[in-house]
């Protein structure tokens, strides 16, 4: 299914917020599918979401992952939630799993 086109006001919103609001705010801010956005986005030629990670960025995302949920971390760092898992895949992070004992 398809979607409604985007409209010249909503296009304007996409061009001025590009920079500063990650592809999930400008959806959300929309009432849009991420992905609509993240298509227009790439048909415009601005950026999608791409975020260069710094070493101070790297190791708070360490810290952090092991006591709080993905999307606490990707408010923290001010990034997408999406950009949190790529992230975590590629430093090959990993959760410790919690068993249960029966008794």
């Amino acid at each position: 299914m398809f979607s409604k086109p985007i409209t010249n006001e909503e296009e304007r919103f996409i061009k001025k917020n590009a920079e500063s609001m990650s592809i999930s705010e400008i959806a959300t801010s929309l009432g849009r599918s991420y992905y609509t956005i993240q298509r227009y986005m790439s048909i415009l030629g601005l950026k999608t979401g791409f975020h260069k990670w710094t070493k101070q960025e790297d190791e708070l995302l360490r810290e952090l992952w092991e006591q709080y949920p993905a999307g606490y971390i990707c408010r923290r760092l001010g990034v997408d939630e999406n950009c949190v898992y790529n992230r975590v895949r590629r430093l090959k992070l990993k959760k410790k799993r919690i068993v249960k004992k029966k008794e």
